[in-house]
């Protein structure tokens, strides 16, 4: 949201939650839930939300238990309590089921419900889990529905069976928050796109750009040089002190390379800016300029495209930085 004063434009928003006009009020308990993740006062935003979910419009309580649901995902991915992140899961389900329930003509969660539930079965540790994630990745597939318009939507979700078998691997609590950090920022993509395909509206170059991580030709042109600087850079750290991080970047990088997953995309860059990170943490306080700064910045973006862009810039600067490193050894 780029307004001169944040605070001043919230207040505007949570003031229309009690607008007269229920159209406004759904619109904005809708918005609530885009916006969640960058809200200052959450715990504000989220009582504003609850109230919505009583009130007497049916798509006013249908935005809101929508957005809710989004919230309690958002909230599951930062939590540091295993148990709080079963019960925010578990709350973010019920949420989507009562959005779903209530919804007539236009379903907001038709797509998150059966995705998350797909996500829960897994996580939840039952026994026979399988079974439960093929109807439920089915029922995502028919959420989706057949219109050109959705295609690449459709052809994401093709992928998501192998992507959710990939947390079945995952022993670490933190690797599956970040799991679900990776399939949040994919559903609410999904849930975008679906929303603005749902009346017949056309689909812009830019909303598909921007509705799901598509792996185009313009991403696989700065993949293919991040391969080659992560390389680079390996080389570079070798009988250094970053010998050990620069083979794991090299590693990730070549991986990336590989990549035909939204969601193992997603992941593999979360994976790349920690590595980054830690380089960042072993430099010398006057070696911490543009290149950790500009890391920084990619961690905060919201669309995959423009992190990678970031990164890719950020390893040229980390290879001239250690370059430099290694000529003052010489010397």
């Amino acid at each position: 949201m780029h307004v001169t004063d944040k605070e001043h434009a919230w207040n505007d928003l949570l003031s229309l939650t009690k607008d007269e006009d229920s159209y406004v009020r759904s619109g904005v308990a809708y918005a609530l839930g885009s916006a969640f993740q960058h809200v200052t006062d959450k715990e504000q935003v989220y009582d504003s939300l609850l109230k919505l979910s009583g009130d007497f419009g049916r798509d006013v309580r249908i935005s809101a238990n929508h957005s809710l649901g989004r919230a309690s995902i958002y909230r599951a991915t930062i939590t540091e309590n295993e148990n709080v992140f079963s019960e925010e899961l578990e709350r973010a389900l019920e949420f989507f089921e009562k959005a779903s329930t209530e919804a007539t003509y236009y379903n907001p969660a038709n797509f998150c419900l059966p995705f998350y539930r797909s996500f829960h079965a897994i996580t939840s540790g039952k026994k026979d889990s399988e079974a439960d994630v093929e109807k439920y990745l089915a029922e995502a597939k028919n959420a989706v529905g057949v219109s050109e318009s959705k295609e690449k939507l459709l052809d994401a979700v093709k992928n998501l069976s192998n992507a959710l078998t990939e947390v079945q691997k995952a022993k670490d609590f933190d690797e599956i928050k970040g799991d679900l950090n990776a399939y949040m920022r994919y559903c609410n993509r999904a849930s975008e796109l679906l929303g603005d395909t749902e009346g017949n509206a056309p689909v812009a170059t830019g909303l598909i750009r921007k509705g799901m991580p598509i792996i185009d030709q313009h991403i696989k042109d700065i993949l293919a040089e991040i391969k080659k600087k992560t390389g680079d850079f390996c080389k570079e750290t070798r009988n250094t002190p970053n010998e050990g991080v620069g083979t794991e970047i090299h590693k990730i990088g070549k991986e990336l390379s590989n990549v035909r997953d939204p969601i193992a995309l997603e992941k593999a860059v979360n994976n790349l800016q920690m590595v980054l990170s830690e380089v960042c943490n072993r430099m010398p306080l006057e070696n911490k300029g543009e290149a950790c700064k500009i890391l920084e910045t990619a961690k905060n973006e919201q669309f995959v495209e423009d992190k990678l862009n970031l990164l890719n810039i950020v390893l040229g600067k980390v290879s001239l930085i250690e370059k430099s490193w290694i000529r003052k050894k010489i010397k």
